[in-house]
């Protein structure tokens, strides 16, 4: 929503509204100069102001560098990795909210981690507006956390914050103006993968003031769209709040039925519980093969399923019946095989609650060049269809688009050289997913192999990667609990896959800023 609103503030052109957007800035604590924060400065930014914070900028990032290489005896515990902080779980007792209001006489913002503060700024102060919470700290120590140190800019009106001894010391030493008010809460000066993520620091040169947020889309926005908010770095690491750090992404595996009976009773089943259908994982004893299954807890849900016999003979035929049941709501999930039905294909069609909106869909024969094949993805990307994968009858292949009534997209297209090494995939795909490109996988084009990428133009996304070696002569419990150790961290689980010449398997894991219900024939829950 954030980055969205950005893009409006570029549009009407004013500095307060695009001021209004802020996901996280200065704040936390309790406030002498709140009184202060509600007067219009006209902030003079001597010369000698900048050339200290631009001091302390550096402080902070040499601080938290020689955190991330345990140089820092006074920073915090490391795991035995040596590159994530043992977060104590007493840190997710003691998380507060960090409080946002935007002063509509400056333009700046005031943040406060104090709930009584909160309520007496509601209640006396209508120039500052109550934005509600920007990101979550601690509301006390413990030996993962470090202080956050406020100040009051007497000039500017607004408080400062900074995790970094040095710079404090140096704020302390040269800037009379600042008034140090003391630790207003705890963040982490080191990276963790489960409980924290950044908090970004610019440097607003106009106003001699900072300004702070933990959305990644929106630093990036800010840095391509508004050249006088100079980027400072990490500030420091803060804590993931509750939604976010929900029970996450569950996985289960059953046995895969070997009916239409049975799947329709099974998918059925696990539907109503909240669990949809991903893929059938074929273990090296056949007798091992099994169905799994998907729970995203940060967003709960239902799912209907549908697993109808379905006599088509081309593409045409395909498309007239997907768009029978996407006229009902049920988004098309591929085809499945059962022994009692011979060689008929039953297609299995899933509707969440709450819905995903009408499907419809569409078909064109696939092209025989790289280019020809790509300027069709993105044709039809651009018409809001999103690419499920080839369909194949006789001797023609072709391309098989869906289209939701409530994800209009556009959509575009990626194809890159495959990657031949799970390493190798790791780089790739997390270059592409930081411009918001989510895998979809691999593809043949003319006898050439490529690794194929999606992207959601209605939507601001980041994507991350890893790989980890899956194991095919593992229980279905052993590889489900690895997909729920991942899933607990956020990840999803896009499915197995091998790179190159090689004979082994891996697990590749992903995790973006906005996910949908796995839809579609790959198992990937961004519906990409």
């Amino acid at each position: 929503m954030s980055f969205v609103r950005v893009r409006q503030w570029l549009v009407r052109g004013g500095v307060v509204a695009g001021l209004v957007l802020a996901l996280a800035g200065c704040g936390g604590g309790s406030s002498s100069g709140v009184t202060g924060e509600a007067e219009t400065r006209a902030a003079a930014v001597t010369l000698t102001e900048q050339a200290v914070m631009a001091e302390g900028a550096r402080l902070n990032a040499a601080e938290l560098q020689r955190a991330a290489n345990g140089e820092d005896t006074a920073s915090v515990s490391r795991s035995t990795t040596g590159r994530t902080p043992k977060v104590a779980a007493a840190a997710a007792d003691t998380r507060v909210a960090v409080f946002r209001f935007f002063n509509t006489a400056t333009g700046t913002h005031f943040y406060t981690a104090s709930v009584e503060e909160r309520d007496r700024i509601i209640a006396t102060l209508p120039v500052l507006q109550y934005e509600g919470p920007a990101f979550y700290a601690s509301s006390a120590a413990n030996t993962a956390l470090s202080p956050v140190y406020r100040f009051y800019n007497r000039t500017a009106g607004v408080h400062f914050y900074t995790i970094s001894e040095d710079e404090k010391n140096s704020i302390i030493a040269n800037l009379p103006q600042y008034t140090y008010e003391g630790p207003a809460y705890f963040a982490s000066k080191v990276a963790g993968e489960n409980m924290l993520k950044p908090l970004f620091r610019f440097y607003i040169l106009s106003k001699g003031v900072h300004f702070f947020t933990a959305s990644s889309a929106e630093a990036d926005s800010i840095k391509a769209n508004l050249p006088d908010y100079k980027y400072e770095g990490i500030a420091y690491y803060v804590l993931i709040g509750p939604a976010e750090n929900a029970p996450g992404k569950i996985y289960k595996g059953l046995a895969a039925p070997t009916t239409q009976a049975a799947a329709i009773t099974q998918t059925t089943n696990e539907g109503a519980a909240g669990y949809t259908y991903v893929t059938d994982y074929f273990f090296s004893n056949v007798s091992q093969q099994g169905a799994i299954y998907f729970s995203d807890q940060a967003s709960p849900r239902t799912y209907q399923t549908k697993i109808l016999s379905t006599a088509v003979t081309n593409a045409g035929s395909k498309v007239s019946a997907l768009n029978v049941q996407g006229n009902l709501g049920y988004g098309y999930q591929g085809d499945v095989f059962f022994s009692g039905n011979g060689l008929q294909a039953s297609a299995r069609h899933v509707k969440p609650t709450p819905g995903s909106g009408n499907m419809s869909y569409a078909a064109v024969e696939a092209p025989t060049t790289q280019a020809a094949y790509l300027t069709l993805l993105n044709q039809q990307g651009a018409l809001g269809f999103r690419y499920l994968g080839p369909v194949i009858y006789s001797t023609t292949t072709s391309l098989l688009f869906e289209k939701s009534s409530q994800r209009p997209g556009p959509f575009t297209y990626r194809m890159v050289a495959s990657a031949t090494t799970a390493s190798a995939f790791e780089t790739q795909a997390n270059t592409q997913g930081a411009e918001g490109y989510a895998f979809k996988g691999p593809i043949m084009v003319g006898g050439t192999s490529y690794d194929l990428y999606a992207k959601d133009g209605s939507k601001y996304a980041v994507f991350s990667y890893k790989t980890a070696v899956l194991n095919s002569a593992d229980s279905m419990a052993t590889v489900v609990a690895a997909l729920n150790v991942e899933g607990a961290k956020g990840y999803y689980w896009f499915g197995p896959m091998n790179f190159g010449a090689s004979a082994t398997t891996y697990s590749i894991y992903y995790k973006g800023n906005y996910v949908c219900p796995p839809l579609g024939g790959c198992s990937t829950p961004d519906g990409l």
